[in-house]
């Protein structure tokens, strides 16, 4: 009889012991299998924050060559001698026709060509256009309008560069707009502007990041 408790008990504790080591061993199993989850994620988790940091340097480096550029091309413009002799002369306004006036659109055609801007101009220090790119129907009344409240304008003429973000007055069509103040010896003679659309500078940022928000 006592062999058989004997037995009994050893059975039972064989048992217990079998369920003890399960149990165990299926919280090692989950343990581990939690570790290696968190080590997963942290990896991605820094694969992702690696790859947005470099989207990140890449949209800067980007931006900054590109604007850089934009702010250049005003700032070549009122270096240029033709633009101080064209912008100098005191018999305004320039009447169309204007041999000095028609070689200058020329040129600023050309300018926005080569460097893909919808609009380049040459701005009297009253606002009054005195030479463009602009091609798009003239409002009621054909007359081109005046500038002279447009904040990049007022800001070049009071701070020597003006940047402004804004629907264009004759083509409606938004846009960034540098500009930098034409001076020869002291004198102010006017603003050089250039635009660049909206929807050059979105497709530059699609580009680089992948998507825009």
């Amino acid at each position: 009889m006592p062999n058989v408790r004997r037995a009994e008990l050893t059975a039972a504790t064989r048992g217990r012991t079998a369920l003890l080591a399960a149990l165990l061993w299926t919280v090692l199993v989950a343990a581990l299998g939690g570790w290696i989850s968190d080590l997963g994620l942290s990896s991605y988790r820094e694969q992702t924050l690696a790859g947005a940091d470099a989207r990140l340097r890449s949209t800067r480096d980007t931006l900054s060559i590109s604007f850089g550029q934009l702010a250049a091309l005003p700032a070549f413009l009122v270096r240029r001698p033709a633009v101080r002799e064209l912008m100098g002369r005191t018999d305004r306004p320039i009447k169309a026709g204007d041999p000095a006036q028609q070689l200058m659109q020329e040129d600023l055609q050309a300018l926005a060509r080569d460097f893909g801007l919808p609009f380049v101009a040459l701005i009297d220090p009253s606002g009054e256009l005195v030479a463009s790119t602009a091609t798009a129907p003239l409002p009621p009344g054909g007359k081109l309008p005046n500038l002279a409240k447009r904040a990049y304008f007022i800001e070049a003429m009071s701070q020597g560069i003006g940047v402004q973000f804004l629907l264009g007055r004759i083509s409606t069509v938004p846009g960034l707009y540098v500009a930098r103040r034409i001076e020869d010896e002291g004198r102010v003679l006017g603003v050089a502007v250039v635009k660049q659309d909206a929807e050059v500078l979105n497709r530059l940022l699609g580009d680089t990041s992948g998507h825009i928000t």
